[in-house]
């Protein structure tokens, strides 16, 4: 009878040792998981600032180009820059009222697409 319970108390040991080797490998996985996500998110973020900022700077020249044409039509460059000026201020006030549009609700369904891929399996590896 004490071999029994000594092959019992074996068996046992087993389980709990590869229990906790899985537990260890599901840890190991989702950080891994949560890595390859922020790396991919990072670059892309990387990405769109750099679109951003070339966009930023080809929209400053345009709009000093508008700005002199406006002004050498009416006479007076001040004019053009003042309504130049208000023209962006007017694009910035539009944009920040519907920033939730623009931004927050885009972001939402990036970071839940990034974070949640469709194609992932029940136990959560990707095919």
């Amino acid at each position: 009878m004490g071999k029994g319970l000594d092959q019992l108390e074996d068996q046992l040991g087993e389980i709990k040792d590869d229990g906790v080797r899985y537990a260890e490998l599901k840890w190991t996985q989702l950080r891994l998981r949560i890595v390859d996500n922020l790396s991919m998110l990072l670059s892309k973020a990387f990405g769109y600032i750099i679109f951003l900022v070339m966009i930023f700077i080809a929209l400053t020249f345009a709009m000093l180009t508008v700005a002199l044409v406006v002004g050498e039509a009416l006479g007076h460059l001040w004019l053009g820059f003042l309504i130049s000026g208000a023209a962006v201020l007017i694009g910035a006030f539009v944009v920040y009222y519907f920033r939730d549009v623009f931004v927050v609700h885009t972001l939402i369904r990036y970071l839940i697409d990034v974070f949640f891929p469709e194609d992932e399996e029940k136990d959560g590896t990707k095919r």
